[in-house]
């Protein structure tokens, strides 16, 4: 079991961090706050939870009304238990289950029932991402990464024997893996083309994104720091900051989300100064950029005091998004909206942006 003090009472912050001039896309990365097990949401041991595994009823999509107190939320399915990463194409979400050995899509309007993706001999499926038509799912059990089309056909496999601490998708798909019996660690990406390159070798690395330019990871030993692997694969630490549980990045500026209780922005200036954006997200677990905010799942101290608040980028504090929600964790977005997992009860959600 991972350490409960970071699941329950705990804030966090974000920071930001000044790259370079202008740009700014939506990456996402996933990845579990010990490496190890979804978070685990606030309880009072209510939450009945199924023993088969299976993803359940579909419930109200984003244009058929909301279930009632839950403000501008809308679930898409339930009786989801165990649900860990969450990914999304133009057409599905997707989500995986490591305790059932299971990932699941289902329309992102709602309007069928979720399908098992078939994925032969993988098991603990944990990190997710859709990249170049293809759903990427990493194992947190050393069986590596495999791709599939969103039907599950056309497998292949990627990483070796070592478990995935993170993925995200941006130009190529980016990986940070570990094999801890062989000391063996490494950040690498896939292109479209499927051709695996070790960026880093001898690192750990909790989180991975990209900024269309340089990729960006945080360490997960002390001092705990943001680390920047230029395109030459030469390395540059940019900050450091308390222990960093998402991060993510544009042209411009890295975001980053840590356990102190802050959201802060940090410049990659010749003297990096991190600027607070919002303080105070009781039980805050991951965050997802779109462009001109910040979208944050923060779980609070109690099963339905969860929240997903919008954080602007110039500092001036976070709003309500969506209200009620049990255990809001891992959380992703498109076009359309925001997408996420409800780990208290076992549901997959989407709300509009506002």
């Amino acid at each position: 079991m991972g350490d409960q003090r970071r699941r329950l009472g705990t804030t966090a912050t974000v920071v930001a961090l000044v790259t370079a001039p202008l740009g700014c896309s939506l990456f996402t990365s996933f990845d579990d706050l010990d490496g190890d097990e979804p978070p685990a949401p606030a309880t009072d041991g209510g939450v009945a939870t199924p023993s088969d595994g299976t993803a359940g009823d579909v419930a109200v999509g984003i244009d058929g009304g909301s279930p009632p107190g839950v403000g501008n939320a809308e679930q898409i399915a339930k009786d989801a238990p165990g649900a860990f990463g969450v990914a999304v194409d133009s057409t599905n979400v997707y989500w995986t289950n490591p305790e059932t050995g299971v990932v699941w899509r289902a329309p992102k309007s709602g309007a069928a029932p979720p399908a098992a993706v078939p994925i032969d001999a993988f098991t603990e499926p944990s990190h997710i991402a859709v990249f170049g038509g293809r759903v990427f799912i990493g194992s947190r059990a050393n069986n590596g990464l495999v791709s599939v089309l969103p039907d599950g056909a056309s497998p292949k496999r990627f990483a070796g024997a070592f478990r995935i601490n993170a993925i995200a998708a941006a130009d190529a798909l980016y990986y940070a893996r570990v094999r801890p019996a062989y000391y063996d660690f490494d950040v690498s990406r896939i292109d479209l083309a499927g051709t695996e390159t070790i960026l880093l070798s001898d690192t750990t690395a909790r989180t991975v994104t990209f900024d269309g330019a340089s990729t960006y990871i945080t360490s997960t030993a002390a001092p705990r720091e943001i680390r920047r692997i230029q395109p030459d694969r030469t390395t540059t630490t940019i900050a450091t900051v308390d222990e960093v549980v998402d991060l993510q990045a544009t042209l411009s500026t890295v975001f980053a989300l840590t356990l102190s209780g802050k959201e802060l922005s940090v410049s990659t200036a010749a003297e990096p100064v991190p600027k607070e954006l919002a303080t105070g997200l009781a039980g805050a677990r991951r965050f997802v950029f779109d462009g001109d905010a910040l979208f944050v799942t923060s779980a609070g101290l109690s099963p339905t005091s969860g929240r997903v608040v919008r954080v602007a980028l110039d500092g001036s504090g976070a709003t309500d998004v969506a209200t009620g929600q049990n255990g809001p964790s891992y959380i992703t977005a498109d076009a359309s909206g925001l997408y996420w997992v409800n780990a208290g009860d076992s549901t997959i959600m989407r709300a509009r942006r506002r």
